[in-house]
């Protein structure tokens, strides 16, 4: 049972909330790596919504490209689990193909600023208290946050390895997945080098930048506050544009390490509260897969690879990024609901992939084992 005044959410490796942009239903996820309310340009045009007044702008982010984007000049609603958030430039832009059909938008930390944001990934919501004073602060310890144009940063000690420790700035992103050092702190730091067991891998769809490319390793710990997480997976950027070639910040704190813990964002006093959860002492679970996707089949009918792990099984049975998955061991995609993915090859040892490309149809069979 949530407590009073709590949203729920639904949290795969992203947080969504379910509401209506101006009565029409909505899948947004949260985004402390945006700034406003952000419609996925497929969501937008089969909407039916219209706004007199627009203008076309570029955006980048994650990736080493950009996206033309349309800017909605007018106001929209937003209304979520009984609350209304109003607000104009409004942009849309291809957000499916980096999150799957189930995202139909974005929200960044705009309609937060004013209050205290809570989030509780293991029980499954979000509450938002107007001062500190309202919360019980039991268990949670505080970090000091940075304030940029862009989001927020917190310092963050990474050990490397046995030969290298770093201590930094990371950009706090609920939206992105994973944990990554920039390409900048890459190069600096000779990481290439340094790393010897690492997994290289290539995304068409990384973020709204498109194309990001890197290496997954096995860190030794990553000190957040008072909290040491260990061998956690981190990857480092070898992009030469984009928001993980900036400098400004040693990389990004994604999901995988956040959703350790209970979540507490004092946007007023710019700090962030961290109390462990119930899955704070889980072992890291390495990727076996060696590919990832997104779930198209509302529109395209089964499941695009978004990403390949170089000389991992998949690559080397002929699984390639824009193949579109139909099948997995027999069963149809469709058939598999978005939520229970995951737990689906968790279980595997051995997968046929039944893919299509434009002039055939294949079987891909391959072992699942770590790559790391």
């Amino acid at each position: 049972m949530l407590p009073p005044g709590a949203i729920p959410i639904i949290y795969t490796s992203y947080i969504f909330v379910q509401g209506q942009i101006d009565g029409v239903p909505a899948n947004i996820l949260l985004d402390t790596g945006a700034d406003n309310l952000y419609l996925d340009s497929i969501f937008y045009a089969a909407s039916g919504l219209s706004y007199p007044q627009t203008h076309l702008e570029k955006i980048t982010g994650i990736g080493n490209s950009y996206q033309d984007i349309l800017v909605i000049d007018d106001s929209l609603d937003f209304y979520f689990h009984g609350q209304r958030y109003r607000t104009s430039d409004v942009v849309v832009l291809k957000l499916k193909p980096v999150g799957g059909d189930f995202v139909d938008g974005l929200l960044g930390t705009s309609y937060f600023m004013q209050n205290l944001l809570l989030i509780d990934y293991v029980n499954g919501y979000i509450q938002n208290f107007s001062s500190i004073d309202s919360v019980n602060l039991s268990g949670f310890v505080r970090m000091p946050l940075s304030v940029h144009d862009y989001g927020f940063t917190t310092t963050l000690g990474v050990r490397v390895n046995d030969t290298l420790s770093l201590r930094g700035e990371f950009f706090i992103d609920i939206g992105s997945p994973g944990t990554t050092l920039s390409s900048a702190v890459a190069e600096r730091f000779n990481l290439n080098s340094i790393i010897t067991h690492k997994a290289r891998y290539y995304s068409k769809y990384a973020g709204i930048g498109g194309d990001s490319e890197g290496y997954d390793f096995v860190s030794d710990t990553v000190r957040m506050g008072d909290f040491c997480l260990l061998h956690p997976t981190v990857s480092f950027s070898i992009d030469s544009a984009g928001a993980l070639a900036d400098d400004g910040f040693m990389g990004i704190l994604g999901g995988n390490l956040l959703s350790r813990f209970d979540l507490l964002f004092d946007f007023l006093d710019t700090a962030l509260y961290l109390r462990p959860n119930a899955h704070y002492d889980r072992p890291f679970v390495y990727d076996r897969m060696g590919f990832s996707y997104t779930d198209r089949c509302a529109t395209k009918g089964g499941w695009v690879v978004a990403s390949i792990t170089y000389n991992s099984q998949a690559e080397l049975r002929g699984l390639r990024c824009d193949d579109l998955i139909v099948a997995v061991n027999g069963q149809p995609v469709e058939a598999i609901p978005y939520l229970e993915q995951e737990a689906l090859f968790e279980k595997l040892q051995h997968v046929c992939l039944t893919v299509q490309r434009p002039d055939t149809t294949l079987e891909l069979r391959f072992d699942l084992v770590p790559l790391l």
